[in-house]
C-alpha cells in the first residue's frame, strides 16, 4: 500500500495576520454604530433636560404673574408676597405648595415626586435648581422678572434663563 502524502500546496488556511486584520475590521464595524448610538442618546438626554428646565422657568413666570394678578384683584400691593425675590440671591417658589422663600446662600434643588418638581422632602432628588429674581425698575409700575434654571449634565453645568417685564396693570 502506498502512503498518501499530504500536499502542503493545497492546504490553505488563515495566517495570524489575516485573522488580526479580520478581527480589526469586525471591531470597527461594530464599534462605529455603537459610538453613534451613544452620542445620540446623550444628545437626547441633554435635549430632554433643557426642555424640563424651560418648563420650570416658564412655570415660575406664570406663578409670579398669577401672584401679581391676584394682588391686583384683592387691592394689595402688586408685588406683595414676592419680597424674598428682590434680594441678590433670589428666591425659590414651590408651585405645588404655594411657598415663596429666599434662597439664602443658594437655592435648593428640586425633588421629582409623582411627576411634579417640588422642594418637599419626598421624591427623587434632581439636579435642577431654579433661581427667581424680581427687580422693580419703575416704582409701583414696572418690574423685571428673571428666572434661571441650572442643572448638571455630566460634568457640565447648563442653564436656561428667561426674562420678562411685568407691568402693574391696576
Amino acid at each position: 500500500m502506498k502512503e498518501k502524502r499530504l500536499k502542503t500546496k493545497n492546504m490553505r488556511g488563515f495566517t495570524l495576520v489575516e485573522m488580526l486584520v479580520a478581527i480589526t475590521v469586525l471591531l470597527v464595524g461594530i464599534a462605529s454604530p455603537l459610538t453613534i448610538a451613544s452620542k445620540g442618546l446623550f444628545a437626547a438626554r441633554v435635549a430632554r433636560d433643557q426642555m424640563v428646565a424651560s418648563y420650570l422657568a416658564s412655570e415660575a413666570i406664570d406663578y409670579v404673574r398669577a401672584v401679581r394678578d391676584t394682588n391686583a384683584l384683592q387691592g394689595s400691593n402688586w408685588l406683595s408676597g414676592l419680597g424674598p425675590c428682590d434680594t441678590g440671591n433670589g428666591c425659590k417658589i414651590d408651585v405645588v405648595q404655594g411657598n415663596v422663600s429666599g434662597c439664602g446662600g443658594s437655592c435648593d434643588v428640586f425633588n421629582l415626586y409623582q411627576g411634579s418638581y417640588q422642594y418637599a422632602g419626598q421624591g427623587i432628588p434632581t439636579t435642577f435648581q431654579r433661581i427667581i429674581r424680581v427687580d422693580e425698575t419703575v416704582s409701583e409700575q414696572e418690574a423685571t422678572l428673571s428666572v434661571t434654571v441650572n442643572w448638571q449634565s455630566g460634568f457640565i453645568t447648563r442653564s436656561v434663563t428667561m426674562e420678562e417685564t411685568l407691568l402693574n396693570w391696576q
